[in-house]
């Protein structure tokens, strides 16, 4: 008896341990259709489409795409607006059409929305890498230089955004707080 008792104490228990929630994917990009034809700015949650609202006549690009508790960030270029982004569907411009010619990536930390993007100047015809935080635009790129950006992100106070410049002083790295970090050893590039 004693036995049987010491087995059963030792049984494993066997209570239904709940199957982990699956993760929702979220993918941002552009479909061309007969509205849009140059393309319409989109984003996929779980494989569902959700367009994204673009100025009639234009099209529109989804480049890059970042997800809180709240909301869903979505940056891209607008032909008739310029660089925006679209916050849970609300379009919002950064730079018009004349002055910007991309968006390379958003992310947001606290109360902040970053994206990075490339700017264009008509007086120079140069592009310069730049990012917006919360709207506002920061030039990275050495003037009289094009430059541009592949991506950013934060991490604790430090923000990072991923590019290059082209010229004289040829760079292919990252901005670290806006200080380039040429990571081109000569012989690969590093972007």
């Amino acid at each position: 008896f004693l036995l049987l008792l010491l087995l059963q104490a030792c049984k494993k228990n066997n209570t239904d341990v709940p199957a982990p929630k699956p993760k929702d994917v979220y993918v941002a990009g552009t479909e061309n259709n007969s509205n849009f034809p140059g393309g319409q700015a989109i984003y996929w949650k779980n494989g569902e489409k959700i367009n994204l609202p673009t100025a009639t006549g234009a099209y529109s690009y989804a480049n890059s795409i970042f997800v809180t508790d709240d909301a869903v960030y979505v940056a891209g270029v607008d032909g008739a607006d310029g660089v925006v982004y679209w916050k849970n569907g609300a379009k919002i411009i950064l730079a018009g059409p004349q002055e910007a010619i991309s968006s390379s990536g958003i992310i947001v930390t606290g109360n902040d929305v970053y994206v990075s993007g490339t700017a264009f100047d008509n007086t120079t015809s140069l592009t310069t890498a730049c990012y917006w935080k919360n709207g506002i635009k920061y030039n990275l790129g050495e003037a009289g230089h094009n430059s541009g950006t592949k991506g950013i992100a934060v991490n604790g106070n430090d923000l990072y955004v991923l590019g290059m410049q082209y010229g004289t002083t040829e760079f292919f790295g990252y901005w670290k707080n806006g200080v380039p970090v040429d990571l081109n050893t000569g012989q690969y590039r590093a972007v």
